[in-house]
C-alpha cells in the first residue's frame, strides 16, 4: 500500500496506476498554476505549531473567532500542526495556539495558504481539468489526504479536487498503516520528513528513507536481515 503528503499523492496514484503518468505530470502542472493564482489574489501563509494536537489547535482557532480565514492545514502529528490562512489573521491565531501550550510556533516559507479555504477556487478549475482524466482501480492500496481512507476509481476525483483546499490527515493515515498491519515503510525521495513524522506517530513501524536505486536496495536488505 502507498500513500503520500499533498503533492506526493500524486506520485503514489501513478504509482498505484490510478492515473497515468502522463496525466500526472500535466495535472500537477495545472494545479501548480492554479494554485499559485489563490496565492496572488489573497496575501497568505502557513505557520507550523509544535506541542499541540490538532483538537487542542482547533479550538484555539475557533476561540479566535477566524475560523474562517484560518484553518488546519496539516495534521502531521500528535504534537505537530500546520495551520494556513491569510497572513494577518494568521498571526492572531498563531498567538492564540501558542497561548494555548504550544512548545513553537514559526512560520513556513512559502507562497500562499495552501490546503486551506482560499484554494477552494483552484480545486474547483483542477475539477474541470479532471473530467477529461482516465481513472483506474488502484493495483495497490492509496489512501486519500483528505480522509485518510482508500482511494476507489468512483471517489478519486472528488477526493483530488478536495485535497487542494482540505487537510492533510497525515497522523490519520499513518494511524491507518498500522491498523492495516503495516509493519514496514519506505520513504521515497530526498530527506527524510516523512520518516520522521512516522517517528512520531508511531515508532513500531519502521520507516526508512531511500533517495536513490542503492538506498532502495539497502532498504530490501534491513528487512530481510529483519525478517530473518
Amino acid at each position: 500500500m502507498t500513500c503520500g503528503m499533498s503533492l506526493g499523492e500524486y506520485t503514489a496514484l501513478a504509482y498505484a496506476e490510478v492515473l497515468s503518468l502522463g496525466d500526472v505530470l500535466k495535472l500537477v502542472a495545472l494545479r501548480g498554476r492554479f494554485m499559485q493564482e489563490c496565492c496572488e489574489a489573497t496575501p497568505s501563509s502557513m505557520t507550523t505549531a509544535l506541542g499541540l494536537g490538532v483538537d487542542a489547535v482547533q479550538e484555539a482557532i475557533n476561540a479566535s473567532g477566524l475560523g474562517e480565514k484560518v484553518g488546519v492545514a496539516n495534521d502531521n502529528s500528535p504534537t505537530q500542526v500546520v495551520l494556513s490562512g491569510e497572513c494577518e489573521a494568521l498571526e492572531l491565531v498563531a498567538a492564540k495556539v501558542k497561548e494555548a501550550g504550544a512548545r513553537r510556533i514559526f512560520p513556513l516559507k512559502v507562497a500562499g495558504a495552501y490546503h486551506s479555504a482560499l484554494m477552494a477556487p483552484a480545486g474547483e478549475k483542477l475539477r474541470t481539468e479532471l473530467e477529461s482524466v482516465t481513472f483506474s482501480e488502484p493495483k495497490v492500496t492509496v489512501l486519500a489526504n483528505i480522509d485518510a481512507k482508500p482511494y476507489d476509481a468512483a471517489s478519486a476525483k472528488d477526493k483530488l479536487v478536495d485535497q487542494v483546499s482540505g487537510t492533510v490527515r497525515w497522523r490519520e493515515s499513518m494511524a491507518q498503516l498500522k491498523s492495516m498491519g503495516v509493519e514496514n515503510a519506505l520513504e521515497l525521495g530526498p530527506g527524510g520528513v516523512l520518516k520522521g513524522l512516522m517517528k512520531k506517530n508511531d515508532r513500531s513501524i519502521v520507516c526508512l528513507s531511500a533517495a536513490t536505486a542503492e538506498d532502495v536496495q539497502a532498504a530490501a536488505q534491513a528487512w530481510s536481515n529483519q525478517e530473518a
